[in-house]
């Protein structure tokens, strides 16, 4: 008798903490590791990169205290052309000194954005970093990006390939982030497919989202380290979201890290 006891217990313990195979009432799944939310249409998830910050009263320097220059054409990436203005600025920074600033030149069909910088330097200035400096008016935001690449008297930069820095990387509203390689466990309950994708969310919002099967990595934004996320992946053969319980601690790395994701 008592061991028919001991197993009715155990059995009710194992049903209270797994309950994978029940629906709650609002429609959703739950298991040890992740839970699941039906939805009827592919999830628009994205960062949002607006901000709340005003333009800034960088200014061209006096070219009569300058002894050469630098020349470069930066090519703006491609992800923020729909939110460039003409109130866009790029600047040029050494040494915490503005050298140019250039305003946005796009091209008649919208496709690219550039900005043409002659970029003021001495002979002091030697095996010196420069600093790029953006300022989207769309988003009104400004991104900072340290040691781009060295000053070089009478050099070109991006005339015979476009000179793309990955602008991003410098973004004030989120200065912490991390790059993380997602990996699938073996057995899945559903089989992947290019529509898949994977994000991870601080609260309710979207701090990092990637497809699910276009690259190994995707990169987390934070606003400071120690920010907690939550990793969800959308399936589209099974119309759901898996939502993961174990939590992800953002913090500041310079090489990524493999996270599980444990089906």
């Amino acid at each position: 008798m008592k061991k028919t006891i001991h197993i009715m217990m155990l059995i009710a313990a194992l049903t209270i903490a797994w309950g994978c195979s029940s629906d709650s009432s609002d429609g959703d799944t739950y298991n040890l590791n992740y839970s699941v939310t039906t939805t009827t249409a592919r999830p628009n998830w994205a960062i949002d990169w607006y901000n709340n910050e005003p333009a800034p009263n960088w200014e061209e320097p006096n070219q009569n205290l300058f002894e050469h220059s630098m020349y470069i054409i930066l090519t703006l990436p491609e992800n923020l052309v729909p939110f460039s203005t003409d109130d866009d600025l790029m600047a040029v920074f050494i040494n915490n000194e503005c050298r140019s600033v250039a305003k946005a030149s796009p091209l008649e069909d919208g496709s690219k954005v550039y900005f043409v910088n002659t970029v003021r330097g001495n002979d002091t200035d030697k095996e010196v970093y420069f600093t790029l400096k953006y300022y989207s008016g769309g988003l009104r935001h400004t991104f900072v990006i340290d040691g781009t690449d060295q000053y070089v008297p009478d050099l070109i930069l991006g005339l015979d390939e476009d000179f793309v820095p990955n602008i991003m990387a410098g973004s004030t509203k989120y200065p912490c982030q991390m790059m993380i390689d997602p990996v699938l466990s073996e057995k899945l309950p559903f089989t992947p497919s290019p529509d898949d994708l994977i994000a991870v969310f601080v609260g309710n919002e979207c701090r990092g989202v990637a497809r699910a099967q276009e690259s190994t990595s995707m990169v987390i934004y934070g606003r400071h380290d120690g920010e907690e996320g939550t990793l969800r992946y959308y399936s589209a053969e099974q119309k759901g979201i898996y939502t993961f319980n174990e939590k992800l601690t953002i913090q500041a790395l310079s090489q990524p890290i493999e996270v599980p994701l444990s089906f």
